[in-house]
């Protein structure tokens, strides 16, 4: 129990950072590229706490996912050597005491247990092939995850560091429009 919960306050402290930090730089960048820009508007605060929520959301969902997957690679170490232990005694596993030593290990596997079952011909395969297949299916379906939350977390600060830029450049418009009426009179 504690260990989840040092996983999840590790994942939310890591998501706050990397947020917060983009926030920052999208933040900086408007302000260096029109230094008059004034932050204290509606509009560059919804901008930066929208960004600043969608980032956050997808950091942590990333920092998880990379934590489910180290605990993916450590589970399957084990299954791994229990198989091996089995062999070398001469104990045959079969495919239920199989998927019931990979579900005993990590029980989020179940979906890609069945899925691993319906793919491989198990009559002709051993346990060690039919294991290794059940890890590359759960791992690749964990990278899978944490590639679309990578793209998601890179255009969420794109689009707000464009919105940002673009809403600086409006602002430096506006205010050199004024003072060049201001300046007429």
């Amino acid at each position: 129990m504690f260990f989840v919960l040092k996983e999840l306050f590790t994942a939310l402290l890591l998501a706050l950072v990397v947020s917060g930090g983009i926030v920052a730089v999208i933040a900086l960048m408007a302000r260096s590229t029109h230094a008059r820009y004034d932050f204290f508007d509606l509009k560059p605060i919804l901008i930066l706490g929208i960004t600043l929520i969608l980032l956050f959301a997808e950091a942590l969902f990333l920092f998880g996912a990379v934590r489910v997957r180290r605990q993916i690679d450590q589970k399957w170490n084990l299954v791994a050597m229990s198989i091996q232990q089995a062999q070398s005694v001469g104990q045959n596993l079969g495919n239920d005491q199989l998927e019931a030593l990979i579900r005993q290990q990590i029980p989020a596997a179940e979906d890609f247990v069945s899925f691993g079952r319906e793919e491989l011909n198990a009559s002709t395969a051993n346990a060690a092939a039919i294991a290794t297949a059940y890890y590359r299916e759960l791992r690749s379906g964990v990278s899978g995850y944490i590639w679309k939350r990578l793209l998601w977390l890179v255009g969420f600060a794109l689009v707000g560091g464009f919105l940002m830029i673009n809403d600086a450049a409006k602002q430096s418009r506006r205010s050199r429009a004024y003072a060049a009426y201001l300046s007429e009179y």
